[in-house]
């Protein structure tokens, strides 16, 4: 290869285009290349030599590919017989002279023609490469996209199921204050009536009215039987008291009702009997808190049935009672 001749300049021009294109021979591609590193002035003919192929590219006719481009095609990359081996023996260097027709444009229209395929095929196929490339880059940012919004979908429903749980039992806890409230509601009508036709008895016994009027507390007792009767007040002064009480049954011979007075630490204490004078009206007797009790300890009262005489402790559960 250093036997060869220097390039002229119209030769390395000739030279330039199909070097920018990779379609000269390895000898004159080393020729090319030590003329342009012992010449660096030749350098801007490169940059010229790009706008002379871009030009050239455009100026380039839109036809289809032949009917027989596959054709050629394989029986280019599967050369058979005296074809490979006359392909496969060392070529001459071709140096183009200056009345020689233009290489490069004889290269493009060859191309076109479907007689030099492979670069074009190979162009095609990178650039659909690219495309491939830069189209799953792009997919791959919306699936990453989509599982973001995915995610913050979730968080949300997450955070929706929540409020609801929290909702919910909201709803559970006002519908069951509201249920008390009905059952508080009814208690204290019931509470009403009570006194009411306590009220109207007592207005019969100045004595009974007069221990009611003087009251500083009002206690009403509820039952735990079926039904509304028995019930009761008592209306407390102090140590003492006056019941009222309406529907006790009289008892059989050997019981009896007794009273208690219950301290706030649970302690019950008798504080003395309940005789019936009117099964259909009212009872009233006046009872006696032990002195033994506070009045501030007094946690509540109750009537429950004992053995004739009393108990020291209930031994049944309460009849009527009544916190205070």
């Amino acid at each position: 290869m250093n036997d060869h001749l220097p390039l002229t300049e119209a030769q390395l021009e000739e030279l330039l285009p199909l070097y920018r294109l990779g379609a000269l021979e390895p000898d004159e591609v080393v020729m090319v290349e030590a003329h342009l590193a012992a010449n660096p002035h030749w350098q801007p003919k490169l940059a010229e030599s790009d706008l002379a192929l871009v030009a050239l590219a455009e100026s380039a006719p839109h036809a289809a590919l032949p009917v027989n481009a596959r054709e050629r095609l394989l029986a280019a990359v599967r050369p058979e017989g005296g074809v490979a081996a006359a392909s496969s023996a060392p070529r001459p260097v071709v140096i183009a002279s200056d009345h020689t027709p233009s290489r490069v444009r004889v290269w493009w229209q060859q191309v076109w023609q479907g007689r030099g395929l492979w670069p074009a095929a190979a162009a095609l196929t990178f650039a659909a490469l690219l495309f491939l490339i830069f189209y799953t880059i792009d997919l791959n940012r919306e699936l990453v996209t989509a599982n973001q919004r995915l995610t913050t979908l979730a968080q949300d429903n997450q955070t929706l199921t929540e409020a609801n749980d929290v909702l919910r039992q909201e709803n559970d806890q006002a519908a069951a204050a509201n249920q008390l409230l009905s059952q508080q509601i009814r208690q204290l009508q019931t509470d009403f009536q009570t006194n009411r036709e306590l009220l109207a008895s007592a207005q019969t016994d100045p004595d009974l009215l007069q221990a009611v009027l003087r009251a500083s507390n009002t206690i009403v007792l509820h039952n735990h039987v079926e039904g509304d009767l028995p019930r009761g007040v008592f209306y407390q002064d102090g140590h003492s008291g006056q019941l009222v009480v309406h529907g006790l049954d009289p008892l059989p011979q050997g019981q009896t009702y007794q009273f208690w007075a219950v301290t706030r630490d649970g302690v019950q204490i008798p504080a003395g009997f309940v005789t019936v004078l009117n099964r259909d009206g009212a009872t009233w007797t006046t009872i006696t808190i032990p002195a033994t009790i506070a009045v501030t300890d007094l946690a509540a009262i109750g009537i429950s049935i004992e053995p004739d005489g009393g108990s020291p402790s209930p031994t049944s559960p309460m009849l009527l009672d009544g916190e205070l």
